[in-house]
């Protein structure tokens, strides 16, 4: 399947450790010192979101595009297989009427007298 490609995978790990470090905010600091770290943590993530938004909007969509794009690959496949197994199945009762055909033939009389196979 491609969506369980190693690199569609990667892909979706990365981008959801990319969000969790900016939906971190430094709670477990205690007392003053971990409230300023906190604070300043906010900001700072503030600061580059409003800097970063437009680059995270267009890999979001090419995150959301390959993930359309491997479901439809998959249906694909998954046709291809269906319809490979069935031609398959047509192949194999094509050949079986040749070879009967073929015998029936083979054991038919000609206007000689003499079967189709004998020369």
């Amino acid at each position: 399947r491609v969506r369980d490609n190693e690199n569609i995978v990667a892909l979706h790990k990365s981008w959801a450790a990319l969000g969790a470090t900016d939906n971190r905010v430094a709670a477990s600091a205690n007392g003053v010192r971990g409230a300023v770290r906190a604070r300043i943590e906010s900001v700072a993530i503030s600061v580059a979101e409003q800097h970063q938004g437009p680059e995270r909007d267009i890999m979001g969509g090419l995150i959301r595009a390959t993930d359309t794009l491997a479901v439809r690959c998959d249906e694909i496949a998954a046709r291809v297989d269906h319809l490979h197994h069935v031609l398959e199945s047509i192949v194999v009762a094509i050949s079986e009427d040749l070879t009967r055909i073929s015998a029936a033939l083979a054991v038919q009389p000609d206007i000689s007298g003499g079967s189709i196979g004998d020369d």
